[in-house]
């Protein structure tokens, strides 16, 4: 859409995947707009809006491969996406499944259409493995145990089959007044699967930050590998608190570990644009001769503020001025305060 004018466009393909079509979605949609646009993209697609939030650049340095060393699945389409990312000033927008949101509705209805036009059918099949990044159902005599499923599936991935399961749970509970056995012992090992997916972030986490503050401790000798550790910690908070935050959750548990999203005690400040902000909520750091700090001491000419003006070297945001300034009721250009959220891990 752009203004009062909207454009449709739909697809379709005989072998694929509902994550490789997702992904194919945007790079279509994209591929249409100009250089330079402000783009806001809102998909129901856990896979599409996590990954350009939160592991496109990671995915990227680490030479295209996931956590676990392997080569990531659908890169292609990855880069594609990375690169109209860097084109256009795109803002990501994640969006509830079936939530009744019109514009994903109408697209619901046209991937419905393709897929019927295809003759593929938007029914998984239920004799097929699930590979990585795929979205079939394994059957019940195939599943695999559940430290397996939360090792070869994120978080959300688990979360989308198991919503899944309990559409298909509610079809056959209208059709036939129960749901099959089989369908339930499945929807019980992902539950478990979902269960043990929280511990392992949770050993994972707690891992990571005994690493770092072993790390800070040598910090002369192992600098580096402290701040790999607090990123790698970093990086998991924010997926999971963007998890928890897109679903209206506080907590999610897991048998050792419970994972809460808590209201931060203090206000953190975040810079929207550093040009506007007041020199005086500013850390001025600077290097100043001798000669011309003892002129400043007394009167301070036209052509000596110059050169002190220039002999500047940096000028960082006081967040502390900022902060106290803001509960004075005072507006500071470029900043913006507020009460963040944290990942506490129990």
């Amino acid at each position: 859409m752009s203004g009062d004018k909207t454009w449709e466009m739909s697809g379709s393909s005989p072998w694929t995947t509902i994550s490789e079509m997702e992904l194919l979605a945007a790079v279509e949609a994209l591929h249409s707009i100009p250089a330079g646009s402000s783009v806001q993209l809102c998909s129901d697609s856990e896979l599409l809006i996590s990954g350009m939030l939160f592991h496109i650049r990671h995915w990227q340095a680490n030479k295209w491969r996931n956590s676990r060393g392997a080569p990531l699945q659908h890169q292609d389409l990855w880069r594609e996406l990375l690169a109209m990312n860097d084109r256009l000033n795109i803002q990501w927008q994640w969006i509830r499944g079936h939530s009744r949101h019109s514009l994903q509705t109408r697209a619901d209805a046209l991937a419905y259409r393709a897929a019927r036009t295809q003759g593929c059918g938007l029914q998984r099949p239920h004799n097929t493995t699930r590979r990585h990044g795929a979205q079939a159902v394994l059957p019940a005599s195939q599943a695999i145990g559940d430290t397996a499923m939360s090792e070869a599936n994120t978080l959300f991935e688990i979360d989308w089959e198991l919503d899944s399961l309990l559409d298909q749970i509610e079809e056959e509970a209208e059709e036939n007044g129960t749901a099959s056995p089989e369908l339930l012992e499945r929807f019980q090992q992902f539950c478990q699967a979902e269960s043990d997916k929280v511990d392992r972030i949770g050993r994972f986490l707690r891992r990571m930050e005994a690493r770092e503050q072993f790390c800070r401790s040598e910090s002369a000798r192992l600098s580096e590998r402290a701040h790999a550790a607090a990123s790698k910690v970093e990086r998991t908070k924010n997926m999971v608190l963007y998890y928890l935050l897109s679903r209206d959750l506080k907590t999610i548990e897991g048998r050792e570990f419970t994972l809460r999203a808590q209201k931060n005690s203090q206000d953190s400040v975040r810079i929207t644009d550093e040009a506007v902000l007041p020199l005086c909520y500013r850390r001025i750091e600077a290097q100043i001769p001798g000669v011309i700090w003892e002129t400043v001491l007394s009167i301070l000419p036209e052509e000596l503020a110059k050169t002190l003006e220039g002999s500047v070297q940096e000028a960082r945001p006081d967040n502390d001025a900022i902060k106290a300034a803001r509960a004075q009721n005072e507006m500071v250009p470029g900043t913006d305060v507020r009460r963040g959220t944290h990942l506490r891990i129990a």
